[in-house]
């Protein structure tokens, strides 16, 4: 078929797959192999989470599931093992510089926070539509006193169309050998 779900099937069928994800299990050990599973409105939100899977899943230990391309060989294998590029739930963000506070451990920061926050600590204006606030907490009161949160309107930033080429001829050349030596073009 073409994997398209009629509507009123849709909750249900979501729910009956989120129920099979959660009893998969390790027949060796006896153990489960999924930790999480989430419907895509419980983790995004705005206009784009339409475009977002409906069913996201987290592996038992962040564990590869038929991830062959990253050096598992198994169909489920603890990522422990093949250490090669995975993600976590939780990161680390850090600041350093005139404008941070000292020895100061923000908490509930979000990955969305960053690029708000990034922007305001150069003083350039947030787009209006950005998802995600400044992290005001990290910046000492003296830079908070100083510096104002600009918003402009998203429609009024420039596109990439209206940019001029910025590399000559060459450098694109360079740049696109680059990226082919990486595997990123053929």
């Amino acid at each position: 078929g073409t994997g398209v779900v009629e509507e009123k099937e849709y909750e249900s069928l979501r729910n009956e797959i989120k129920e099979s994800l959660l009893k998969v299990a390790d027949e060796q050990l006896g153990t489960k192999l999924i930790d999480e599973v989430k419907f895509r409105e419980e983790i995004y939100e705005g206009e784009q989470s339409k475009y977002a899977p409906d069913i996201l899943f987290k592996a038992k230990d962040y564990g590869i599931l038929g991830r062959q391309l990253l050096g598992a060989t198994n169909w489920f294998s603890l990522s422990l093992k093949n250490p090669n590029g995975f993600h976590r739930k939780n990161g680390i963000f850090i600041a350093y510089g005139i404008p941070f506070k000292k020895n100061y451990h923000i908490k509930d920061a979000k990955i969305i926070d960053i690029m708000p926050t990034i922007l305001y600590s150069c003083g350039i204006p947030i787009p209006d539509d950005l998802d995600g606030k400044v992290l005001d907490d990290i910046f000492n009161d003296a830079f908070l006193s100083k510096q104002d949160k600009r918003f402009k309107e998203a429609d009024k930033f420039v596109s990439p169309s209206q940019v001029e080429d910025v590399y000559s001829d060459e450098e694109s050349k360079k740049i696109e050998e680059h990226l082919k030596s990486l595997g990123y073009l053929e």
